[in-house]
């Protein structure tokens, strides 16, 4: 069965694990997410950049050797995973002292063995639930974080299809400007539905398939996979999708 949730739960988790991330120590610091598209994800991306550090968002297709590189490269302290990355989890794990923290999304994957062995691996659940707890005892630290909008808050990888991929640097102003130029260019009603296909680590699908879809109030629906995404048009009666020209043109 589909899982909907509402707005207002979205902005809930989002304080939940930020809170628990800025108890962890980890305010200011860089923190990989990477997997596929999931509400998870975005809950995770959003809680890094509304007040507790940098996100480093990886594209969910690198090989290993790419994501212990860049998990360097992008001096991340924390790494935000699901399920499908744990083995590349374990690598990063045992070759990056740096990071203090393997956060997995899915539950029932990191094993007890696991956490005696290393216990920087944390299940997403317990972090939730730490949150929580926190809030209902009044923590506002994440809460009442102080936002410089005109410092970097994501750093995003390029595909680097010239050489080694380049790192973006965008603060809140170089996203939110770009969700203004479109809610004031597009006329979308409030509460269509809108179907996330590209990879949230993308910048375009981070900021015009993310952000000024919520800015719109707009429910969006990740997609099952390429393979299904007729069914997905029809069963959540869709009615906009963000894509490249390829898309499109195997649509047509």
């Amino acid at each position: 069965p589909d899982i909907v949730r509402s707005f207002r739960t979205f902005a809930n988790d989002i304080n939940a694990l930020g809170t628990a991330l800025v108890d962890l120590n980890l305010s200011g610091k860089h923190i990989v997410v990477v997997g596929a598209n999931c509400y998870e994800w975005a809950v995770a991306h959003n809680a890094v950049v509304n007040g507790t550090g940098v996100s480093v968002p990886l594209d969910r297709q690198l090989p290993e050797p790419e994501v212990i590189s860049l998990s360097e490269r992008g001096r991340a302290e924390a790494f935000i995973y699901n399920g499908p990355h744990h083995e590349i989890a374990l690598a990063v794990a045992g070759r990056n002292t740096r990071i203090r923290y393997f956060i997995c999304m899915k539950p029932n994957v990191i094993s007890d063995e696991l956490r005696e062995a290393d216990p920087r691996f944390m299940p997403w659940d317990e972090l939730m639930g730490r949150g929580r707890r926190l809030l209902d005892h009044g923590d506002r630290r994440f809460l009442d974080a102080p936002i410089d909008t005109n410092a970097m808050c994501s750093l995003l990888f390029t595909s680097g299809t010239t050489a080694m991929s380049k790192g973006v640097m965008l603060s809140h102003r170089n996203i939110t400007s770009n969700v203004h130029s479109v809610v004031s260019t597009l006329d979308i009603k409030q509460g269509q539905r809108a179907l996330s296909v590209l990879p949230l680590h993308h910048t375009f699908e981070n900021t015009v398939g993310m952000y000024m879809m919520l800015a719109y109030g707009i429910c969006i629906c990740f997609t099952d996979g390429l393979r299904y995404l007729a069914q997905n048009l029809k069963d959540w009666k869709i009615n906009i999708i963000l894509a490249v020209p390829l898309l499109f043109e195997n649509i047509y």
